[in-house]
């Protein structure tokens, strides 16, 4: 990369664990122009270094960590670190996103993006530190909760600075959903936590104390200083900042889209428990932001009363609440509280983990699952003992905690009997907080989301069909507005931007082309951030033609498509998704019979070697 290009370390760390080897090479400038860092990133790297065979509990699988081109400097705020991998759970394209200092102190220890490769010999841990890289053993880690890890790590490092990325039991025990913990928050989706299990990895560690070279250092400081100005003069983003995500509850549920109980219902009888002002008023002790953010949207919660009185976790966020609470038939905030922490100690993602407790809840009720099943765990939807038990034998492997550790795509192929038609997830991937009969753009969302049923990765159309500015229950039109909100999604992921705060006063595409702009050197426009958003998207959608995937498999569970909303404004509606499907495709460029991206679509968009991998590809 040119010395004189700003906003990039510049290197990539490949690391093979076993015989372990360290190879620092240059991060190409063409490949950081076309796919910025990041997703983007992660995803090229991912395409060109794992083949479509590859197992993703093998040793050819690759871990890859991606920071982005305003990692580490102060915009706010552009922090995330990305994790990339073919996921255990979904087989597919999979990778997470988090906050927290992880992705700035990899980026000052002289590294854009890292791959680990192969599987260590025995339990060990990666140390980065200022272009150097070193392998230790981590057996005295091996079994470890996550917080104990990275209390220890930090004192092998001799450094309180040392960023640790931790898998708890979760993780060395391969459960498919295992997530990363960064410095205590979460790397939640698509069984990562499994990855680096696989491969004896108990932890990375990040130490640097390099900086950021800008290119145009006053113009970009000058642009943050206006845009924190911006926040903090915006009503709306003080209140999100006094409440956090769980502000969302509200809105949901009076939009009859709050799944509950394994999306049967979309209105929760307990949900003035769960939403901001009461959690702020009875649960809040402080709030905690990543690294230049204005926002500071995650709150410390602490329990005061009752049966989980003193129990604490740095959240939960808005999904947890759905997942360990609503969808499970739980009230109980306190239950909640625990069960986010508990699943942050144990590496477990809340979502897949409390999706996968609700469909065996559903189970339970119909009788598919016996006695003899659960030993004596009483898993009825608003049990939330039953609920905390659940996790750890998930975590652990126990009991039943074996089927649950699969998934629910998994247990519905081993439990049989017509689970199928109530097994809420896309792709293998459970859903997102959001029932989408009430949202059919969100429908096709998570339907075609490259990770598989997710709200984040398919693009924020929650927050456009909430707005009031379109018809939610509309088709027409869907799929060029789901292609839209993905760009930006893409865009937003790709410079490793906060979804939440990208909604902030200031942060339009504009803003995003200029700050690029002050911190690379290169010239950057709105056209060309959404032509690499554009490659990136058909980059993904390859890599996932290459391992099967085609139009069958962009849709959405039975349940959501055959059964009507029983409750709120919406009761009644279904999702229509085959003609927002088709609309989609064709924004895309997609072959409308198969889902697989025409050779003109990548020609035009510079992909002419993934054309050709696709073009060997059966339909």
């Amino acid at each position: 990369m040119d010395r004189r290009s700003g906003g990039y370390a510049g290197k990539i760390l490949d690391v093979t664990l076993d015989p372990f080897g360290v190879r620092v090479r240059p991060l190409d400038e063409g490949t950081a122009c076309d796919y910025l860092g990041g997703r983007g990133l992660g995803a090229r790297l991912l395409y060109d270094a794992v083949p479509p065979t590859a197992d993703p509990l093998g040793p050819e699988n690759v871990l890859i960590l991606t920071t982005g081109p305003l990692t580490g400097t102060l915009f706010p705020t552009g922090d995330r670190i990305v994790a990339t991998a073919r996921s255990p759970l979904t087989g597919i394209y999979g990778a997470a996103l988090a906050g927290g200092h992880f992705a700035p102190e990899l980026k000052f220890a002289g590294f854009d993006a890292v791959l680990i490769r192969g599987a260590a010999r025995e339990p060990s841990y990666l140390l980065i530190e200022d272009g150097q890289a070193e392998l230790r053993p981590a057996g005295h880690l091996w079994g470890k909760l996550t917080d104990a890890t990275e209390t220890a790590l930090r004192r092998e490092a001799r450094s309180d600075k040392a960023a640790v990325m931790s898998i708890g039991p979760a993780g060395e025990r391969l459960v498919r959903y295992a997530c990363l913990i960064v410095d205590g928050r979460a790397a939640g989706r698509c069984g990562l936590g499994a990855v680096m299990g696989s491969k004896r990895l108990k932890a990375v560690v990040a130490r640097g104390s390099g900086g950021v070279r800008l290119a145009r250092p006053r113009e970009f400081g000058t642009l943050c200083l206006e845009l924190f100005r911006n926040f903090a003069a915006s009503p709306g983003m003080q209140a999100f900042g006094r409440i956090g995500t769980l502000g969302t509850v509200d809105t949901v549920n009076a939009f009859g889209i709050f799944p509950t109980r394994n999306f049967r219902q979309g209105v929760f009888e307990g949900a003035g428990q769960m939403h901001g002002d009461h959690f702020r008023a009875n649960y809040v002790v402080r709030d905690t932001a990543c690294m230049a953010c204005p926002v500071a949207c995650t709150k410390v919660a602490r329990v005061r009363t009752g049966e989980y009185a003193g129990a604490w976790s740095e959240g939960p966020e808005y999904e947890t609440v759905y997942a360990l609470g609503a969808n499970c038939g739980n009230g109980d905030m306190g239950a909640v509280i625990r069960g986010d922490r508990l699943c942050d100690l144990l590496g477990l993602d809340t979502m897949s983990a409390g999706c996968s407790i609700a469909f065996a809840m559903e189970c339970v009720e119909r009788g598919l699952l016996s006695r003899a099943d659960l030993g004596d765990l009483d898993l009825r939807f608003g049990n939330h003992r039953a609920l905390l038990q659940a996790l750890h034998l998930i975590a652990t492997r126990e009991g039943i905690g074996d089927l649950l550790a699969e998934g629910v795509k998994r247990m519905a192929e081993r439990i049989g009997q017509g689970s199928e038609a109530f097994a809420i997830h896309v792709k293998g991937l459970e859903l997102g907080g959001y029932d989408p009969r009430g949202l059919q753009g969100e429908g096709l969302s998570m339907a075609t989301a490259e990770r598989g049923g997710c709200h984040h990765f398919g693009g924020y159309m929650v927050m456009t069909e909430t707005s009031g500015k379109v018809d939610n229950l509309a088709t027409a039109g869907k799929g060029k507005l789901v292609r839209e909100t993905r760009m930006r999604t893409v865009i937003n992921d790709s410079i490793t931007h906060c979804s939440f705060v990208a909604r902030g006063p200031g942060m339009e595409e504009t803003t995003l082309a200029t700050a690029l702009q002050y911190a690379t050197g290169w010239a950057f426009s709105v056209d060309r951030l959404r032509r690499i958003a554009e490659r990136i998207m058909n980059l993904e959608r390859c890599f996932n033609a290459r391992v099967g995937v085609r139009r069958e498999h962009d849709t959405l569970p039975e349940r959501l498509q055959r059964e009507g909303l029983t409750a709120g404004p919406f009761q009644g509606s279904t999702v229509n998704l085959p003609p927002m499907l088709d609309e989609f495709y064709e924004a895309m460029g997609w072959d409308p019979a198969t889902g697989i991206p025409t050779g003109a679509t990548l020609s035009a968009l510079g992909l002419n070697r993934e054309a050709a991998d696709l073009a060997g590809v059966k339909p």
